[in-house]
């Protein structure tokens, strides 16, 4: 995704259209999907945005990404199956 964005990024600078670094921290904040929004409420509040560096955003939302990913497989290996066993009454034996 980052690599996308700075393409897109370099292309509108090329063109003459230029953005300050919040504008493209928010730009990138914006684009996450839903489930990504305790994240990036969590950001916006504790952080400046205006300060704060895209690598810095990146390599914070891939750690995030990665723990979201672990818990999901964690959470995986700790369902089992359960059988129901129904009894049969005994003139259908």
């Amino acid at each position: 995704m980052f690599t996308r964005f700075n393409d897109i990024m370099t292309s509108l600078k090329a063109l003459g259209k230029t953005y300050s670094n919040g504008e493209k921290v928010r730009k990138i904040l914006m684009s996450l999907p839903k489930e990504w929004d305790s994240k990036v409420t969590t950001i916006q509040e504790a952080i400046d945005l205006d300060v704060l560096s895209s690598y810095y955003l990146i390599g914070s939302l891939m750690t995030h990404e990665i723990i979201m990913k672990r818990d999901d497989n964690e959470e995986k290996k700790d369902k089992s199956i359960v059988f129901k066993i129904s009894q049969s009454s005994s003139k259908e034996e």
